[in-house]
């Protein structure tokens, strides 16, 4: 039986089409040569950094709030720092991870940035796109970039 997240994701309604798609899905996985492997590792640990940062954010916010743990609000970054501080990782893991996908060395911003029109379309170019407004606009605002900016041109 075909559950409807299987068939939204691949847009194929046919049981035996979706076992391929599965069975090429891991065999491309599995395959050390393409990169797979790399890039949800990279994936992964951004993702544990993440959890990290929120949980910083979250004390600093409770230090805040509460006077009693009114220490917590010293010793943890403020919340734009924090959410500075995510996207860089997040963007530079997408660098990464996009060198892996596509086997490059190594590619540098601009590069990355002219091949993002080219090659991100559908659900790549909608987790580009939330990336941007999730974890830049919405919690930092609109002068996200240059705070981005002034964090990477720290020389603390």
């Amino acid at each position: 039986m075909i559950t409807p997240l299987k068939w939204l994701v691949t847009g194929e309604t046919d049981a035996d089409t979706i076992i391929q798609i599965r069975n090429k899905a891991i065999e491309l996985y599995n395959d050390q040569d393409n990169g797979y492997q790399g890039a949800i590792w990279l994936y992964e640990k951004v993702e544990q950094a993440d959890r990290a940062l929120g949980t910083a954010a979250m004390a600093a916010k409770v230090g805040e709030k509460i006077p009693l743990f009114g220490f917590l609000d010293k010793i943890t970054p403020k919340s734009d720092t924090t959410q500075s501080v995510d996207l860089c990782m997040k963007v530079v893991v997408e660098l990464l991870a996009y060198s892996k996908l596509y086997g490059r060395p190594s590619i540098n911003p601009g590069e990355f940035v002219s091949e993002l029109t080219e090659n991100y379309t559908g659900s790549s170019l909608m987790r580009m796109a939330s990336l941007v407004s999730l974890d830049s606009l919405l919690p930092i605002g609109p002068d996200f970039w240059q705070k981005v900016q002034e964090m990477l041109d720290w020389r603390g």
